[in-house]
């Protein structure tokens, strides 16, 4: 292939903005927890968990936990909530505080008059409070009020750019379910979070709203990419990472960055 058609294949490739993968290898850097972390404070927690378990996805797989999976997510949510108000107050203290976040999403909507997707399998809210404080606008498919309900049609509604869509596939720390509803509630409440821990029920759950049309719109925006860029995500989700290898053995072009931003 000569130059000026390898030029053109990445001119074509970039007219819109790549799609993020965004895992939790992301966030390291900012404090949150690893799956390791989270593994290891299972086990320091629960005397009924495997003290030998190396893998979280794999371990809450097994069917001794069903019984457990309430109290699990519990404590899952609780570890990350800790280490997410800690990542706010630094920035709030010290704005250049992980500049790398906010430097990333800026590199692909300033010059891209278009909509920035971010696929995310993370509850931490890292993305959304570096967005807010730098007056990034974004939707999670939440209007962002108290107490407000998942929308699906923000999602789709005009924009003025630029504008970022969050799909977090596997909810958020601050959704809860509330009167028969997944709710958008700041702080610690007696609310049954509404994140879907790693193991086998992450598939039963993923049927009930809003996971279902959120998977279902990270597949739409997956399917239809022209570029994709994997930041700490480590293809080990069976909601993300067939549509993802698809589109690879296509050679889409993509690029992956295992370290963490900061």
């Amino acid at each position: 292939m000569k130059r000026n058609e390898i030029y053109k294949l990445i001119q074509e490739y970039l007219k819109d903005p790549p799609v993020i993968i965004w895992g939790s290898g992301a966030t390291i850097a900012c404090g949150l927890p690893s799956m390791n972390d989270l593994n290891n404070m299972l086990k320091a927690k629960f005397s009924f968990f495997d003290k030998d378990s190396t893998n979280l996805e794999n371990e809450l797989g097994k069917t001794k936990y069903e019984p457990h999976i309430s109290e699990i997510r519990k404590c899952i949510w609780e570890c990350i909530a800790e280490k997410d108000v800690s990542f706010l107050n630094n920035i709030l203290e010290k704005s250049d505080t992980y500049i790398g976040v906010k430097k990333l999403i800026e590199k692909f909507t300033e010059p891209h008059p278009n909509i920035l997707n971010i696929i995310t399998t993370n509850y931490d809210r890292v993305l959304e409070n570096t967005m807010a404080l730098n007056n990034i606008s974004y939707t999670d498919g939440f209007s962002g009020r108290l107490l407000s309900v998942f929308d699906e049609t923000l999602f789709s509604e005009k924009k003025k750019s630029p504008f970022v869509k969050l799909i977090k596939v596997h909810g958020s720390l601050n959704w809860f379910y509330i009167n028969g509803e997944t709710r958008y509630f700041h702080g610690n409440n007696n609310f049954d979070p509404k994140i879907i821990p790693p193991g086998k029920n992450k598939f039963q759950e993923a049927f009930a709203e809003p996971y279902r049309t959120l998977i279902q719109n990270s597949d739409e925006i997956i399917k239809n990419s022209r570029s994709l860029l994997v930041v700490g995500f480590g293809f080990n989700d069976e909601h993300l990472t067939p549509q993802i290898t698809t589109k690879i053995k296509k050679r889409l072009p993509y690029s992956y960055l295992d370290k963490a931003i900061n």
